[in-house]
C-alpha cells in the first residue's frame, strides 16, 4: 500500500513519525522479517530472527538499533525523528538506539511494507511531520495517542513540560508530589488550581495560611487572624475615616 501521506517528505530537511503498532511475534522464522515501511534510504523490518529492530527512516543508511525490551506483540508508540547529524527512534517514550552522524535520506516512492514484505502486526495510526518536534509538541503528540489507544499511564510517557492540571507544576513534578496531574484542584479545597495561583493561594494546599478554615470557605485565605467578612451594623451610622497621605500638602475641603 502506498504511503501517499509521506510522498512530500521526499524533499524535507527533517522528519518525525509516530506509528501506533504492535507485531505479530519477534521472528517470522526467515533470515529478513516483514518490513512495516520504507519512507526513508531503507526499509524498516519490524523484527528479524537475531530479535532487533532494523530502521532507515530518515537516513541514507539503515540502523540496527538493538532488541527491544517491550514485549512486541502488545501495542506500543513507536517514535522516530531524523534531521542532520541526530537520529533517535523511542519505543513508547523511551529511547531505543541514538545516532550523532546521521545523513538524512527519503524514499522517493514511499510505501508500508515493501514488494514481498507486507507489515508484520497491526498498525492502528501513522502521524508523519516533515521538521522536528519541539519537547513539548513531541508531549502533546504522545499524550494524545497515548489517551487515545490507551497505550500506558500517559505521564510514564509525558509530563516533563506539560501542566494539565494548572497548578504551577508539570505533570512529571505532580507525580513527585503524590498529586493527580490531571486534577484541576489538587487539594479539594473547592478552589481551582489556575485560580488559586492567580489569588496567591497554594494549590497543593486546601488551607494556605493555615487558620484551620479551607480557602474555598475562607473570605481572607491568606491572612491567618481572620476568614471571615465582619457582618454589617445597621445602627452604626459612623462616618468614614479618611487619611490623605499624597500629595504631602493636600488638606480636606
Amino acid at each position: 500500500m502506498n504511503a501517499n501521506t509521506a510522498k512530500g517528505q521526499t524533499t524535507a530537511a527533517a522528519g518525525d513519525a509516530f506509528v501506533v503498532w504492535k507485531a505479530d511475534q519477534n521472528s517470522d522464522g526467515s533470515s529478513r522479517a516483514n518490513g512495516m515501511w520504507n519512507i526513508g534510504g531503507d526499509d524498516m523490518y519490524t523484527w528479524r530472527t537475531d530479535g532487533q529492530l532494523y530502521e532507515g527512516f530518515g537516513t541514507a543508511t539503515r540502523y540496527s538499533t538493538g532488541v527491544p525490551v517491550q514485549p512486541v506483540n502488545r501495542y506500543h508508540m513507536y517514535n522516530v525523528s531524523a534531521q542532520a547529524g541526530n537520529w533517535i527512534n523511542r519505543i513508547d517514550g523511551q529511547t531505543q538506539y541514538r545516532s550523532a552522524a546521521n545523513t538524512v535520506g527519503w524514499s522517493n516512492a514511499p510505501t508500508l511494507g515493501r514488494a514481498n514484505y507486507s507489515p508484520l502486526g497491526d498498525i492502528a495510526e501513522i502521524i508523519i511531520y516533515d521538521r522536528i518536534l519541539t519537547d513539548i509538541e513531541r508531549e502533546a503528540v504522545c499524550f494524545y495517542l497515548n489517551r487515545k489507544y490507551s497505550l500506558v499511564l500517559a505521564i510514564t510517557l509525558t509530563g516533563r513540560f506539560r501542566d494539565c492540571n494548572l497548578d504551577g507544576f508539570t505533570d512529571e513534578k505532580d507525580v513527585g508530589l503524590a498529586v493527580d496531574p490531571y486534577e484541576l484542584d489538587a487539594d479539594h479545597d473547592g478552589v481551582p488550581n489556575f485560580v488559586e495561583l492567580s489569588n496567591g493561594t497554594d494549590p497543593l494546599n486546601s488551607d494556605t495560611d493555615r487558620d484551620s478554615v479551607m480557602d474555598g470557605i475562607d473570605a481572607y485565605p491568606l491572612d491567618p487572624a481572620r476568614s471571615t467578612i465582619p457582618v454589617a451594623d445597621p445602627n452604626d451610622h459612623t462616618g468614614p475615616t479618611v487619611t490623605l497621605t499624597t500629595p504631602s500638602e493636600a488638606t480636606l475641603g
